[in-house]
């Protein structure tokens, strides 16, 4: 029974943590803040998108025939746009690398609080299984215990206990967004020398992640965009995600096959190659 508890609590943490690293912004996955100051600030990039806009000036006077433009999200809300063109991209991702630097200021402290939630939430669970079990000794042997109490004891540490699982699957989740964002920064060569086409690239990644990263790779042709994977795109993708595709690609590396049955044997270590870190 206690196994079984243990497990269902585990199990709603890690779903907890699911939502809170799937919480988005008008459907967009975002650049959480962290800081209480950057949470409804004018000055705190979310995310940014390449998107159609015929009524947008700007567009057309920098010969963008598509009409596309970028709309730059902020955290409270608002947004701007500006041209599609590489310079303005290059200072997106610029501010957001900074505001990522900022966010990595504060690991040691959400580390720190995680642990106090997941103390606090072991506390109430231990309290709710020690509950049950004397409401259920009570109960077999017809003794004389202040059950109200009892119940209101189960009630408010099972409360409780949910409670702080909930809070801290947010904390857990930004920990992880600034993980990930940290892994990108040391292996940006290695994770954009992927060929999203390529099934060895993109083995042992559960399907909804298969989803994001075809639709970023759509995103690259088709809004011009000179690599898959940055700052911004990596949003909606996991630090799991991004750790097993290094591996697929450092595998890749490592044997150095050809992927064309039309390569000659000495042509085959120079079909495909990727970035070995």
């Amino acid at each position: 029974m206690i196994f079984t508890l243990f497990k269902f609590f585990l199990d709603f943490f890690n779903f907890m943590c699911y939502y809170m690293s799937r919480r988005n912004e008008g459907g967009k996955n975002i650049m959480k803040p962290i800081r209480k100051v950057d949470k409804k600030s004018n000055f705190y990039i979310t995310h940014f998108d390449v998107v159609k806009d015929k009524s947008y000036g700007g567009s057309s006077s920098q010969g963008d025939k598509d009409n596309k433009v970028i709309d730059v999200h902020m955290s409270n809300g608002s947004k701007t746009k500006c041209p599609n063109i590489p310079k303005n991209r290059e200072k997106l991702l610029k501010i957001m690398w900074k505001q990522h630097d900022v966010n990595k200021g504060k690991l040691n402290s959400l580390k720190n609080k995680s642990r106090k939630f997941i103390m606090l939430a072991l506390t109430s669970g231990l309290c709710t299984i020690a509950g049950g079990a004397f409401l259920g000794i009570a109960n077999l042997y017809d003794l004389a215990l202040p059950m109200e109490l009892l119940y209101g004891l189960i009630g408010t540490c099972g409360a409780a206990t949910f409670g702080t699982l909930a809070v801290d699957a947010k904390t857990v989740s930004n920990i992880k967004d600034i993980e990930k964002n940290e892994f990108l920064k040391k292996n940006e060569e290695i994770l954009n020398s992927a060929d999203l086409e390529d099934e060895n690239c993109l083995l042992n990644i559960n399907s909804f992640q298969l989803y994001e990263l075809h639709r970023i790779n759509g995103s690259k042709k088709r809004d011009e965009i000179p690599q898959n994977f940055d700052i911004n795109s990596i949003n909606s993708l996991s630090l799991d995600t991004l750790k097993t595709l290094k591996a697929n690609l450092e595998r890749e590396n490592y044997l150095g096959l050809s992927r064309s049955k039309d390569k000659t044997a000495n042509e085959a270590h120079s079909s495909k190659q990727y970035v070995k870190r």
